[in-house]
């Protein structure tokens, strides 16, 4: 969906990266990355020089050209299938699972909630989950916009690409097992995405760092 909805997504993915502390990362799990172009700017421009990028992709055509696009990085970077088992070798020592723009297209709430729940098996104590979801509109016409896309959704989800509007945080972060160390709605021409970064509840080496980054974030966008 980045690929195509770069007018407003672009925002959202630049706001995620610059809040979730990807220099601290050595292994990164990516769901649903499409054409590998998210992976690819971090592999480049954000990660360490050792740190694993594996993309778990549904799609084949999407598999294809994310391999094409990732293959400078291919001793670092795989893209797998969602059956591949050989990622259970990352459970529960994964830093970053990111998921932009996914929690939207999956079926149903229980859906969401597996995927959620895998994510929290999957990373370590200090491992975050950074994700990017498309959202409600708070006021104007940005509610406006909310408000003709879910319409247009319940009638014809095909349309949208099956993608509905959620707020993760109020609806299924579960403050049991997740602790919100970051949340930012970004819009651009009307539309809506929530940048969200969570841990758990252990993660208190990657709360300061994140309050520190968060903290510069917000200086730059008051400059």
């Amino acid at each position: 969906m980045a690929d195509i909805a770069g007018f407003y997504v672009h925002a959202a993915l630049d706001q995620l990266t610059k809040v979730a502390c990807f220099e601290n990362a050595q292994r990164v799990l990516e769901i649903g990355g499409g054409t590998g172009r998210f992976a690819a700017r971090l592999l480049e421009h954000e990660l360490p020089n050792d740190a694993q990028y594996v993309d778990m992709e549904p799609s084949a055509t999407m598999r294809k050209l994310a391999t094409r696009r990732l293959e400078h990085w291919q001793t670092r970077a795989d893209v797998r299938t969602l059956q591949d088992g050989r990622i259970d070798a990352w459970i529960g020592r994964v830093d970053r699972y990111v998921a932009t723009y996914v929690l939207n297209v999956l079926p149903d709430n229980e859906a969401i909630h597996e995927q959620l729940n895998r994510a929290h098996r999957m990373l370590s104590p200090t491992g975050l989950l950074c994700m990017v979801n498309q959202t409600y509109g708070r006021d104007g016409f940005q509610l406006a916009i909310s408000k003709t896309w879910m319409r247009l959704y319940e009638r014809m989800p095909n349309v949208l690409g099956n993608c509905r509007l959620i707020d993760a945080q109020r609806d299924y972060i579960d403050d049991s097992c997740w602790r919100v160390h970051y949340r930012e709605v970004v819009c651009r021409f009307g539309f809506c995405s929530e940048v969200i970064v969570v841990g758990k509840h252990k993660g208190e080496d990657e709360k300061i760092r994140l309050s520190k980054k968060r903290r510069a974030a917000s200086l730059e966008r008051n400059d």
